[in-house]
């Protein structure tokens, strides 16, 4: 458990105030809600397509993923917030003054598995996930001092 402490409230608010919102410079526009909540089958099979024609990621996307309700995004938020494993990146964003660079809570397990929806090529399907990635930037204007860049399911490896 994280020395700070996030209620699904905060974490709430912090997604809402985020969301197709950039941080002061312009850039690095939230999009978790937009992505990665409730997106159908056919777009994130979409995205998977588009990413591996893609010469961006270098062929490194395995997965395209989606919380299946936004409830379910707050939640795996604030379990990943809240965990043990984001304690020590925490501590340094809270720290460190705003920077380009983002902070990545990456493949953090949840306590319990949660339906998500998974495109990996071939068309998408929904199973337990058990792991979430969290991207973040300092923007001391927002709620927790925090700019959701992007939070997603994760299969729980690179």
């Amino acid at each position: 458990m994280s020395a700070y402490a996030f209620s699904e409230n905060d974490v709430r608010a912090i997604f809402m105030h985020s969301e197709g919102v950039a941080v002061s410079d312009g850039r690095r526009i939230g999009h978790t809600g937009q992505r990665h909540v409730n997106a159908s089958n056919r777009f994130l099979d979409q995205r998977m397509q588009d990413a591996r024609q893609s010469s961006h990621n270098n062929g490194r996307i395995l997965a395209i993923t989606s919380f299946i309700t936004f409830a379910d995004a707050v939640w795996a938020g604030a379990q990943v917030l809240n965990s043990a494993a984001a304690e020590p990146i925490l501590v340094d964003f809270y720290k460190a003054r705003p920077r380009f660079e983002p902070w990545t809570l990456k493949h953090v397990e949840l306590p319990r598995p949660l339906i998500a929806r998974y495109a990996q090529g071939g068309g998408a399907k929904t199973f337990p996930c058990r792991y979430a990635t969290m991207v973040i930037d300092k923007n001391t204007g927002r709620p927790s001092q925090m700019h959701i860049r992007t939070f997603f399911p994760t299969l729980g490896m690179d």
